[in-house]
């Protein structure tokens, strides 16, 4: 567990070096980087609602769910992007609504994938984590 407690800052400090060398913006790298948190508090609701302990796939689980918000996030920020010149307008909220419309149905797809798998792999270990 002391070793989670040193990985998880430092991988998410990874991922905002990583956000920053491809969008050169600070402020779009930190946009992506709060959906982690945001996603964690929905991962331990669930965990709680479910009564299903913090476990090793559990923690596992969430390395998975972290990599998927910041997939989310920086693919709404990208067609964004690309939605910006033909509306005019720097972040209009007719591009976000063209990119949200854009890109749920990929993204949906995704989710029930990645959710399927884990979902097995989450349910069927009960060893809590030491």
């Amino acid at each position: 567990m002391t070793r989670l407690t040193i990985i998880a800052p430092v991988s998410v400090f990874l991922m905002f070096v990583l956000l920053f060398d491809c969008f050169k913006s600070v402020s779009d790298a930190l946009l992506i980087i709060l959906n982690v948190p945001m996603a964690l508090i929905g991962g331990i609701v669930a965990l709680y609602i479910t009564g299903i302990p913090l476990s090793v796939s559990a923690a596992v689980g969430f390395i998975a769910l972290f990599g998927i918000a910041v997939l989310d996030g920086v693919v709404l920020l990208s067609f964004i992007r690309q939605w910006r010149p033909i509306q005019k307008i720097r972040l209009s909220a007719s591009a976000q609504q063209q990119s949200s419309q854009s890109i749920s149905g990929p993204l949906a797809s995704n989710h029930r994938l990645q959710g399927g798998g884990t979902m097995v792999k989450d349910l069927g270990s009960s060893y809590p984590l030491n």
